[in-house]
This record gives structure tokens, C-alpha cells and sequence, in this order.
């Protein structure tokens, strides 16, 4: 689990690594419930299109979807006890 902080509202969140079980069973609500309109509107379109197979393909990606588009809102990595963190996380950030 990675967690991210914005250093002007001070807002954590938790992002978990890896597989998304949770998009893998609730789909399209994970993104809505998270606040992330765009892949709410992309996983939508894709499951309409792919008659839910993107359902089953997206979970492996969402995670660091998620997690990279909050590092380009403003979010930083911090360690546990809320300092920065300084070592890299595989992330690719364009």
C-alpha cells in the first residue's frame, strides 16, 4: 500500500499495489467512488463496447492508473509516519 499526500490540503489517501479486486467486482463504481470522473467515463465506454470484458482486463492496470494521476494532481509519496518518502516507486509519469 502506497500513500500519497497533497501538501497544501493535506488530504491522504491510500493506494493500494498491484491487482484491483475491487474493480474486478464493482467496476465502474470504484473510479465514481474515488472521485476519478475520467476513468468512471472510460470504464463505462469500455464496458459497453467490450459487453464487460474490459471489466476483466482493466483491474491489472487501475491501481497505478490511479495512483499516477494523483501524483499529477500535486499528491507526494510519504512514509508511514507521514514524512516524505525519498526512495522511487516504479511509477512513469509523462
Amino acid at each position: 500500500m502506497i500513500i500519497v499526500a497533497n501538501p497544501h490540503t493535506g488530504v491522504q489517501k491510500e493506494v493500494k499495489r498491484g491487482f484491483s479486486w475491487t474493480m474486478l467486482f464493482f467496476g465502474f463504481l470504484v473510479p465514481l467512488l474515488r472521485g476519478d470522473i475520467l476513468w468512471t467515463i472510460i470504464s463505462l465506454v469500455l464496458a459497453t463496447f467490450t459487453y464487460g470484458i474490459s471489466w476483466l482486463i482493466l483491474p491489472f492496470f487501475y491501481n497505478k492508473i490511479y495512483l499516477e494521476g494523483l501524483l499529477k494532481k500535486g499528491f507526494r509519496l510519504v512514509h508511514g509516519n507521514g514524512q516524505q518518502q525519498s526512495q522511487s516507486v516504479n511509477i512513469n509519469i509523462n
